[in-house]
């Protein structure tokens, strides 16, 4: 009898472990996609602030006449199927998050997309300001991906450019 309780002890003992451990691997993969989802939202964000910083310091005005590109282009097309994401938005910016930030990556290396549209028209802007789009969109591991969406107005000034964000949304 105390043989057959040692061995049922045993097992129970054994299962409980098992079960731990799987629990335990299951939490540490449930907080590896959280951290790298959370990497992904901040990339994406970052782009969008590199468009718009980028569009303050150039001739923004021509780039949302002529669909320009920004400097931070990665080879002739963006690697993902994405290149129309939104009707009327066009890739402006593209590449390795890390490559945007001058900086060699560490952990979680996001590819970055950046479509920029202008939106004057359908918001009734006066003529010295346009009103520009930007959904930034940065993609990951095991398929990972988050967007945000910026609308910002551009007014040319005295001073320079004056960049007013109008909304900021996380996008779909």
């Amino acid at each position: 009898m105390p043989l057959v309780l040692t061995m049922l002890l045993g097992v129970v003992l054994a299962a409980v472990s098992s079960a731990m451990a799987i629990g335990s691997a299951t939490e540490t993969m449930i907080a590896g996609s959280f951290r790298d989802g959370t990497a992904l939202f901040y990339a994406a964000d970052a782009a969008a602030e590199f468009a718009i910083d980028e569009l303050a310091r150039s001739d923004w005005s021509d780039i949302l006449d002529t669909g320009g590109r920004s400097t931070f282009i990665d080879g002739a097309s963006p690697r993902s199927g994405m290149s129309d994401a939104t009707p009327g938005y066009q890739v402006y910016a593209y590449g390795p998050f890390s490559d945007m930030l001058h900086r060699t990556a560490r952990g979680v290396d996001p590819y970055v997309i950046v479509w920029l549209a202008d939106l004057t028209e359908s918001s009734h802007a006066a003529a010295s300001e346009r009103i520009a789009g930007i959904r930034a969109a940065a993609f990951g591991p095991a398929g990972g991906r988050r967007s945000v969406a910026v609308t910002a107005r551009l007014t040319s000034s005295d001073t320079g450019v004056v960049v007013e964000r109008l909304s900021w949304t996380e996008a779909p």
